[in-house]
């Protein structure tokens, strides 16, 4: 009977740790798991630039992104993608699921690239048709989290992640 007081006291304390500090991502299950390595580009060359998300394995936290915005920071110029559920039971999970992406006139030709968004959303990718020197810089993905239930909606989880791009 005391082997079993003291394992609860044990249990409690440790799941009261494990919750302590929610206000840093890396704290959550949700966070890039896989983004772009720096790259090296020819003028006039296409490119691809990803992040990859992930909940950890996590129960509490749901993989998928809602918003997904890619943005040149050198002028602020951004693709942004959502992911979309048509159905009554969206709410819940259940529908069918597309992206949408809205690009800056600037980005017009970027496409968006990710997996089947029926399967499951964790990729966001873009790929520019013809590298030009604005596009030399630094590049952000910025990928907010589906709510925990469905992804009806967004959740206040944001992650981001850089990457280097150089056109020579």
């Amino acid at each position: 009977m005391k082997t079993f007081g003291l394992f609860f006291i044990l249990s409690a304390h440790v799941l009261i740790s494990e919750s302590a500090d929610l206000s840093n991502p890396l704290n959550r299950g949700f966070y890039i798991e896989d983004i772009s390595e720096h790259q090296s580009i020819r003028l006039g060359s296409p490119f691809e630039l990803f992040c990859n998300v992930t909940d950890g394995g996590s129960i509490t936290e749901n993989r998928d992104w809602k918003y997904c915005t890619w943005t040149r920071n050198r002028d602020g110029h951004k693709c942004k993608s959502t992911y979309v559920c048509k159905g009554q039971l969206c709410s819940i999970g259940i529908g069918t699921y597309s992206v949408v992406t809205r690009c800056d006139y600037e980005l017009q030709s970027t496409e968006f690239f990710g997996q089947d968004p029926n399967v499951s959303n964790t990729l966001c990718g873009i790929k520019i048709q013809r590298a030009s020197q604005r596009d030399e810089g630094t590049w952000t993905c910025s990928i907010t989290q589906c709510a925990i239930r469905g992804c009806d909606a967004a959740s206040d989880t944001t992650v981001e992640g850089t990457v280097q791009v150089n056109v020579f």
